[in-house]
């Protein structure tokens, strides 16, 4: 299989995915009593809302990046590409892999639509390479 991400498309990737680890760390240590569950309480309510659902835990975890880390994403994603653009562009990114999860009062298809247009400017012009992170 060929791999058609550049390296800021990874770079997203691979935020959503610690994000996902660090969430599932985190259901870990409430388990083993090392953190309390009213750290992160709105996790859980929704660990409980799909409580049965062979997805629960992916279900749960989308719902709740959604409501906490789409922007930080965003603008994480903007600052490796030097802030190029406004955030909006890069509102994309944070959105990748969450959109199947948000309601639509949060993210119509048009808004979606707009930002994967906005961000494949940023994909066919970015320069970040990350040989360059420190």
């Amino acid at each position: 299989m060929m791999n058609t991400q550049n390296s800021i498309q990874w770079a997203a990737t691979i935020l959503h995915e610690g994000i996902h680890a660090e969430l599932y760390k985190f259901v870990d240590q409430v388990h083993n009593r090392e953190v309390n569950p009213n750290d992160r309480k709105k996790l859980f309510d929704l660990y409980k809302n799909y409580k049965g659902l062979k997805s629960m835990s992916s279900r749960a975890q989308h719902n709740y990046m959604t409501d906490k880390y789409v922007i930080p994403i965003a603008k994480a994603i903007r600052e490796l590409d030097n802030n190029k653009y406004p955030l909006e562009y890069y509102m994309g990114f944070g959105w990748e892999g969450l959109k199947a999860n948000a309601h639509p009062s949060l993210l119509t298809n048009d808004e979606f639509n707009e930002y994967l247009r906005l961000k494949s400017i940023v994909i066919d012009n970015t320069n970040f390479n990350p040989n360059d992170c420190n």
